[in-house]
């Protein structure tokens, strides 16, 4: 793998070396061999060139999924660039995506699975230096996010590049812990695959992930992850599991003393790079001195330029970038584009807009930035987009928003807006909840603001210019007024004091929103971590819908009422045993009538395939909820084709449409009669699978279709 190369002709190099690898593996439960990572690759190759008409992009409104790895391949097989379209985005910020890039074709789960039933492509287009090869979406000055055009150019050499600087190889396994909506995922990807190693996918959401991380990596056996640094300032490298060997971090600067404990403990790499120049453009080795954000050691066919003044090569300035994994340009924005990459002298470079430093050893140091782009949670961010989205409401006169420190006593960084209304008459609570909802429609999640700050004035420079330097510095006092403060229980309060204990503020009431307070991703992950200290069982998804103390304190209310106490489920299991159950017909040592439930499945669709292959029944049943056998038999394939199965057998296999929660399966009783009297075993694979659920939600599939099952097993033929 080198300059030149094709960065599919790589992935199907490695295919070949080490078909039956495992390539992805999603929850510990789906896993695709290299050779299915080809395969269904080439499926959705087919597809996208059926349906995908004239537009160069596909986009892919997948989850972090194996299914998001076999689309983003599968467009580059057909000759097309994906465009990530996150769902945990915005229904609105995915339409101006949509819109933007004028596509045509968008795989989402549903489109993915209709793909699956699609052939394999029998050609693959070409990855040509100069075509496209993805387009990320940042946020924009003008309010609509920019489009961000990567060629295939700087692919190859960036994975070959990580794969030496993170030590991986095909031995490995790499936790994909980024969002995809983030482009450093994308090198998470393409290291791991172009080295034959194994991609480890948890689906879980972050905050659960973040919080299980240990335990998620010593059960997974994982060796690399890339991570947030301020994650990691929350990770103690003593309790690190020993076969984690490698971190990656970036996206922000690493406080110095986070650094310095865990490179005692793992190799530690540092990155730097924008979207702009493919991901990532230097790298440097962590060590127990670092104490500088330095940007490290340049990738090859990459070169590092400092500009001050009309000059190139000084010893303080903007970063300029050159070299192959230059974006091809911002999309749709020629005047952007031909700003932000200026050709001097035959060179074509990348304005960072980064402020960087040289140091006395000759190493580039990160300063700051030199524009309104800020980094927060690790996402570049333009402020005046937000500010565009808050002007729209029509009760905003002045509008200013600047990423600060806030006045608590952790000395927190927040984003805040500064707003000054058309008029004093106008209630501020109303209209911070109507721009509360325009951001939550417009914009992602990292970029809402933590704080609203309404001003009479806004400080003005001699110029006539919004002061944003007074507004960064301006007092953000806050007190908890006295009907606030009012608890009505105890656990109200105990949740209040540890919000508060966690954000560092002096009080919290029980009515304060612990996320409109300042309360992040990570502060997420501490909070739920001390619930649970205190036997206050609430789930991440619960936290984000409900974040005040007073509504924590009811949801814990109700899941008390909702546990039933081991005596009453005694008498529900014991009421619900048939009195009068035969067996007649002694068993035999073979099965040749096989039931089988759940074959539309993950784990059921691969037991029926392996019922074929070592026990070569007469007959195999699948009960599946469907309105006819026609469209059951259409169910089991398209599971079969999801999963990379072949099904092949089907003059043996018969399809009865029913329902285990229900009396006689939902047969007649003379059809439940007959198959009890057929089947000679049963492979009870359905069930309702939600972490969400309550046991009332889950008890009809789980509990009383199991008890439906042992009844027809304990009826007409003995059955194994």
């Amino acid at each position: 793998m080198g300059k030149n190369s094709d960065i599919l002709s790589v992935l199907q190099r490695i295919c070949q070396t080490y078909p039956d690898h495992s390539a992805v593996v999603e929850d510990d439960v789906k896993t695709l061999t290299y050779q299915q990572l080809w395969q269904q690759s080439l499926r959705v190759a087919e597809y996208v060139k059926r349906q995908g008409g004239d537009c160069p992009f596909v986009g892919l409104n997948l989850p972090k999924s194996a299914s998001y790895i076999v689309g983003m391949i599968g467009c580059w097989m057909a000759g097309k660039a994906f465009v990530p379209i996150g769902t945990d985005l915005p229904p609105a910020r995915q339409s101006d995506i949509i819109h933007h890039a004028d596509i045509s074709l968008c795989l989402d789960a549903d489109i993915y699975d209709h793909a699956m039933s699609y052939p394999m492509s029998t050609t693959i287009s070409p990855c040509l230096p100069h075509h496209k090869a993805y387009m990320i979406y940042s946020s924009g000055t003008t309010g609509t996010p920019k489009g961000i055009l990567v060629s295939h150019a700087g692919l190859c050499n960036l994975a070959q590049c990580q794969q030496q600087g993170f030590a991986v190889d095909s031995h490995s396994r790499y936790l994909f812990f980024l969002s995809v909506n983030f482009d450093a995922s994308i090198s998470d990807i393409l290291v791991t695959l172009t080295s034959g190693a194994t991609l480890v996918i948890e689906s879980m959401p972050q905050e659960r992930l973040a919080s299980t991380l240990f335990d998620v990596i010593e059960n997974r056996k994982v060796t690399h992850t890339d991570i947030p640094p301020s994650l990691l300032r929350l990770m103690s490298p003593e309790h690190c599991p020993s076969c984690l060997q490698t971190i990656v971090i970036g996206g922000e600067p690493a406080d110095i003393d986070t650094v310095r404990r865990w490179s005692r403990k793992v190799r530690l790499v540092n990155v730097y790079g924008p979207t702009e120049a493919t991901v990532c453009t230097s790298m440097c080795r962590c060590d127990d001195q670092w104490d500088a954000p330095l940007l490290g050691d340049v990738l090859d066919h990459t070169h590092y330029s400092v500009y001050a003044d009309g000059k190139f090569d000084v010893a303080e300035g903007e970063l300029w970038i050159s070299g192959i994994g230059l974006a091809i340009g911002y999309y749709k924005n020629e005047e952007l584009t031909s700003k932000k990459f200026p050709v001097i002298d035959g060179v074509r470079y990348y304005r960072t807009s980064d402020h960087v430093r040289m140091t006395k050893d000759n190493q580039l140091m990160f300063v700051g930035r030199i524009d309104r782009q800020v980094k927060y949670h690790g996402q570049l961010i333009e402020l005046e987009e937000i500010e565009h989205t808050l002007r729209i409401n029509k009760n905003v006169r002045n509008v200013a928003v600047v990423k600060r420190k806030t006045d608590s006593a952790n000395d927190k960084e927040a984003i805040v807006a500064f707003i000054q209304l058309m008029n004093k008459d106008i209630v501020q609570s109303d209209v911070e909840r109507q721009l509360r909802q325009c951001c939550k429609h417009h914009l992602p999640k990292w970029m809402m603001p933590t704080f609203f700050v309404f001003v009479d004035h806004m400080p003005q420079t001699p110029s006539g210019k919004t002061d944003l330097h007074a507004l960064s510095v301006m007092p953000m006092s806050r007190t908890v007024c006295e009907e606030n403060h009012r608890y009505i229980s105890e656990e109200e309060e105990t949740i209040a004091n540890m919000m508060a204990d966690i954000l560092k503020l002096q009080a919290m009431g029980p009515n304060d929103d612990f996320y409109l307070l300042g309360g992040d991703s990570l502060d997420t992950i501490l909070l739920l971590s001390k619930l649970q200290q205190h036997h206050i069982t609430i789930t991440p998804a619960e936290l984000r819908q409900a974040s005040t103390p007073r509504q924590l304190a009811r949801i814990q209310v109700r899941h008390r009422s909702m546990c039933i106490h081991s005596s009453q489920l005694e008498d529900q299991w014991q009421l619900s045993c048939s009195p009068a159950i035969t067996t007649s017909v002694t068993t035999t040592k073979k099965p040749d009538v096989v039931l089988i439930t759940g074959a539309t499945g993950f784990l059921g669709s691969h037991l029926l395939s392996e019922i074929f292959r070592n026990l070569v029944p007469e007959r195999v049943i699948c009960l599946v909820r469907c309105p006819s056998s026609a469209a059951g038999l259409e169910r089991v394939r398209d599971t079969y084709h999801k999963y990379g199965l072949d099904l092949k057998d089907t003059a043996r296999l018969e399809i009865v449409c029913g329902d285990i929660s229900k009396p006689y399966l939902g047969l007649a009783e003379d059809a439940y009669k007959k198959l009890s009297e057929e089947v000679s075993a049963v492979y009870h694979c359905a069930a309702s699978v939600n972490m969400l659920a309550n046991y009332d939600q889950l008890k009809d599939a789980n509990v009383i279709g199991t008890r439906n099952i042992i009844e027809l097993c304990m009826r007409g033929r003995r059955k194994q």
